[in-house]
């Protein structure tokens, strides 16, 4: 007991907090914990997910320009750096890692799990107030493992 008693208080002297304050802390990420170990029992191994190629223009005209690029042989990932206005495209090439259905731009996530496997979509149109237009090509379509990231938003939820 002394020596709880003693880590105890200079755990308070370190934080400046009060007992009770440390206590409600200390609660608050016990259940927390139990929360994310009970959501990470329920949820599935793995789930339904799209490794994609995408690349990103303002016009309707330069995305066909860049799907007539890759019909003709070229490779994906020079197109996409040369024509595609997504961020970080330079070192990327427009490949785009597994992720679940709702993960994606809307503009193409229906298309990530309907669109044929390795065939490059016709421009979809991203609409809004100024609209932006997609090639996306399903490089694959299969169960992948849940990564942390996608099965626990408890950082997000606790804010």
């Amino acid at each position: 007991q002394r020596t709880f008693a003693d880590g105890l208080r200079k755990e308070l002297d370190t934080t400046g907090l009060s007992e009770s304050e440390l206590r409600r802390l200390v609660r608050g990420d016990a259940l927390n914990t139990k929360i994310e170990d009970k959501f990470k029992a329920e949820a599935p191994a793995t789930v339904l997910q799209a490794k994609l190629e995408v690349i990103s223009a303002q016009t309707q005209d330069a995305v066909q320009q860049a799907i007539d690029r890759d019909n003709a042989g070229e490779d994906f990932a020079t197109v996409a750096k040369a024509v595609s206005t997504e961020p970080d495209v330079a070192t990327t090439g427009g490949a785009h890692a597994y992720g679940p259905q709702g993960s994606f731009s809307a503009a193409y996530d229906d298309y990530a799990f309907t669109g044929e496997i390795g065939k490059l979509s016709a421009p979809l149109s991203g609409g809004g107030t100024s609209p932006t237009f997609y090639a996306v090509r399903v490089v694959d379509r299969s169960d992948q493992p849940v990564r942390e990231s996608k099965a626990s938003h408890r950082d997000e939820a606790s804010c």
